[in-house]
């Protein structure tokens, strides 16, 4: 079932009818909670990524990894969410097939030293990744890349922001090295992340963080070329991500953080055009030290974007909240709990059938269900799809107001809005639908002689 994200606009006097498609607020069912299976002391269960399906039934996987005393990787069936893998690692994440098998596989790391590329069904070693040509060099980042060498696989990033500062691009297929991305100081490589098509080649392409140099790199995935530079300020590039298209274009996107602005910004990737400015309630610091795309979770059709700080407000050790953002206008959709240093906040392609994501929050630092201290929790959010907001039609214009008679859902909440142009729109009323018909008088159109009305649904 796709979710009803609709708004429904009448024109004022003439009472024509317009139907515009616009994005609902994100709303989601009470967290599921997630627990090694093996909870220890100070186990920090909780570097928490999606995997492609693994089991063929059509939904995706859970890969939770512990990197405290209880090292491991788990694998989590997306739908039972039981234990259907036990993997040697302390990082891991989920990446699309690139053994040919059909099914999703899996990136794990002991250390972050070595990468190890598994089969997403067996656990099966597919080859070792060795990014590092020493102990003094430290990998930052590890993305997969949208196919860049047009053999229908994913590649595979690494960023290495200390010794070499470099990016270097694996071929899925055969963990072969196809090309390397230098910078110059500046931790370049600190984040690092594929991107969908920017240029119009039909291969992905790569995105590489410059915190100290305040600058993110777009790079053409299949010649190494940059593409474009994007400037800020306050750590810019601290973290990056790539999006699909969410401003109609038909090329890529990307997000950019930069934590000391306690902002992050959303940039056309084929212009490098900065579209919007993603900012939290309170202004928490070190906003934007956590960044995911999402897929859809408000019914637009388009990627949205989660952002949050490391913890929790002048408390390192308490979890904090994460924000959920529209991709396409920047509206913050959802804020969740539950977050904390060292975790993870990221997306669930639909699990549980509405057309919608799902979120995951991590926490490796809150103690288990039976008391265990710091054994970790990973928080699923399954999204629930909000009642269908009222859709408005025409009563009548008299000297008190326009009267609106309002049709819909018991129990939908719902935000009334009126634009003069079609273009700004202003709130004039929230509410619970208590009757499955009610009206409304717009005492201040009295006077008007044409007026617009939308409504969508509300948190």
């Amino acid at each position: 079932m796709k979710p009803f994200p609709y708004t429904t606009t009448v024109f004022g006097l003439l009472a024509a009818f317009v139907t515009i498609f616009t994005a609902s607020a994100a709303q989601f069912q009470p967290p599921v909670v997630l627990e090694s299976p093996f909870p220890e002391r100070e186990g920090r269960f909780g570097i928490a990524s999606s995997v492609p399906d693994v089991n063929g039934d059509g939904r995706s996987e859970i890969l939770i990894c512990a990197n405290g005393g209880a090292r491991g990787a788990y694998l989590y069936d997306g739908l039972s969410r039981q234990v259907i893998l036990e993997l040697t690692g302390d990082w891991g994440r989920g990446i699309n097939d690139v053994n040919g098998d059909g099914r999703g596989d899996i990136i794990v790391s002991s250390g972050l030293r070595l990468f190890d590329v598994l089969d997403g069904t067996t656990g099966g070693l597919i080859y070792t990744l060795e990014p590092t040509e020493s102990f003094n060099t430290e990998v930052r980042a590890v993305s997969a890349i949208p196919d860049v060498n047009g053999d229908g696989r994913p590649e595979i990033a690494i960023g290495i922001a200390s010794g070499t500062r470099a990016v270097k691009i694996y071929d899925g297929a055969s963990g072969a090295v196809l090309r390397s991305l230098s910078g110059a100081g500046s931790l370049f490589g600190e984040s690092v992340s594929g991107v969908p098509d920017v240029n119009g080649d039909g291969r992905g392409d790569v995105i590489v963080g410059a915190p100290l140099a305040n600058r993110a790199y777009i790079y053409d995935g299949a010649t190494g070329t940059l593409l474009r530079t994007l400037t800020g300020s306050g750590q810019f590039g601290r973290a990056v991500a790539g999006l699909n298209d969410v401003n109609g274009d038909g090329h890529g996107d990307v997000v950019v953080t930069a934590i000391e602005s306690r902002r992050a910004y959303i940039h056309d990737g084929a212009t490098g055009t900065r579209l919007q400015t993603l900012s939290a309630p309170g202004n928490p610091a070190f906003f934007g030290w956590v960044l995911n795309r999402l897929p859809d979770i408000n019914g637009d059709g388009r990627d949205d974007v989660v952002v949050g700080p490391p913890h929790a407000a002048n408390a390192p050790q308490s979890p904090g909240n994460v924000y959920l953002f529209s991709g396409v206008t920047g509206e913050l959709l959802a804020t969740l709990p539950g977050h904390a240093i060292d975790g993870t906040a990221t997306g669930v392609p639909d699990l549980n059938g509405d057309g919608l994501g799902e979120v995951l929050v991590a926490n490796p630092r809150a103690n288990s269900t039976d008391g265990v201290y710091q054994a970790g929790q990973v928080r699923l959010y399954l999204s629930k799809v909000p009642p269908k907001p009222p859709e408005p039609a025409v009563m009548g214009w008299s000297a008190e107001g326009f009267k609106l008679r309002l049709t819909g859902e018991v129990g939908a909440k719902f935000e009334l809005q009126r634009s003069d142009d079609l273009i700004n729109w202003s709130p004039i009323a929230t509410q619970t639908n208590t009757s499955a018909v009610a009206e409304f008088l717009d005492v201040e159109a009295k006077n008007t002689s044409r007026r617009f009305y939308r409504t969508r649904a509300a948190r």
